[in-house]
């Protein structure tokens, strides 16, 4: 069985691990200093994921891109095991998608009209090395089985299709500046 709060995630969340003789308890080594990441295409392993401003902030891969992110756990509902990503350039836009088969923008949260709507709709859930040891993937917390993958470049929420291809569009490398590498 996997536990879904493996150390690998938790260094990948900023947390640090302390084994306990009954188990592990895992807490934020800072929670004013949270890691910094910027994500990067399993399948166009140069393209990155950016905010695209003169698109409304839409979330796109772009080529060389390398747009900072903090990864929040738990993610903005509160739901444990769950995170949301905020964008470090624009500190009020989180990683978003308003339904099944959506695009994901880079929304606001503080011109959001029901606060609680857009908390489900910017968190999501943390898979890693689910089809490719290094990468991870996002299911939306909201819509089980959806995954953030990228077609024609622009993300969306997509249901899950066990394809290589859809793997592959579904599957970032977290690159952390050296602050935890997992």
């Amino acid at each position: 069985m996997i536990d879904e709060f493996s150390e690998p995630r938790c260094q990948l969340l900023g947390n640090q691990v302390m084994a306990s003789e009954h188990n592990a308890v895992y807490w934020p080594i800072n929670k004013e200093n949270r890691p910094i990441y910027n994500f990067v295409s399993q399948n166009l392993p140069t393209y990155g994921i950016c905010a695209v401003v003169e698109e409304t902030y839409r979330s796109q891969i772009v080529n060389n891109c390398k747009e900072d992110f903090i990864i929040l756990s738990p993610g903005l509902s509160g739901e444990d095991g769950t995170i949301s990503i905020q964008s470090l350039k624009y500190p009020n836009r989180y990683w978003h998608a308003s339904g099944m088969d959506a695009m994901l923008y880079f929304a606001d949260r503080t011109t959001a009209i029901d606060p609680t709507v857009f908390d489900k709709h910017a968190t999501f859930i943390l898979h890693i090395d689910q089809w490719y040891t290094g990468y991870n993937s996002f299911e939306s917390a909201e819509y089980y089985g959806y995954y953030v993958r990228h077609h024609d470049y622009i993300h969306k929420l997509h249901i899950l299709d066990d394809t290589d291809v859809f793997h592959k569009d579904a599957s970032y490398e977290a690159e952390s500046h050296g602050h935890f590498m997992i």
